[in-house]
């Protein structure tokens, strides 16, 4: 009976051992994430709509969600793959841009920044015509298309034009 009771003690510690060794955790290893657009250097004109998109992938697990960054500022966050959005009414200066990535295990990686820049819009003055003047465009095809023939005439009266 005692030998019965050796056996069936080590069985146990055995299938203890087992277990413990079983149960260890396997390391996470990160995501991989990259901005695929916009490419750095890119300038826009204020109040501008940047469009966002990454690419992120996790070896041993998957991806939850990418979040985009201007700065530290959150623009938004996309869980499906092609990983998207979109920056609006982003004012003028210059920012970096950045998309973080989360696995299935709560591990994250932030991508590399690219710099982008946004500009103030041009100051466009119109100067013509003056008020109260009437243009229509059929006329101004027309005077334009005179013009060019009155030209080509007097360039073949004045013998300007040769064959």
């Amino acid at each position: 009976m005692l030998n019965l009771f050796k056996i069936i003690t080590a069985f146990i510690l055995l299938l203890a051992s087992a277990y413990v060794f079983a149960a260890k955790p396997t390391s996470n290893k990160p995501p991989t994430v990259s901005l695929t657009s916009p490419g750095s250097g890119a300038t826009y004109v204020a109040p501008a709509s940047i469009s966002m998109s990454a690419s992120a992938t996790d070896s041993d697990g998957s991806i939850t969600k990418v979040e985009f960054y201007r700065g530290s500022a959150l623009i938004g966050t996309s869980t499906t793959a092609p990983y998207s959005v979109v920056a609006t009414n982003v004012p003028t200066g210059t920012y970096t841009l950045t998309a973080k990535a989360y696995d299935n295990a709560g591990a994250s990686t932030t991508s590399g920044g690219v710099s982008v820049t946004v500009t103030a819009a041009p100051n466009i003055v119109f100067t013509g015509p003056v008020d109260g003047s009437v243009i229509y465009s059929s006329q101004v095809v027309i005077n334009n298309l005179l013009n060019i023939y009155y030209d080509i005439e007097r360039k073949i009266n004045s013998n300007e034009l040769s064959h």
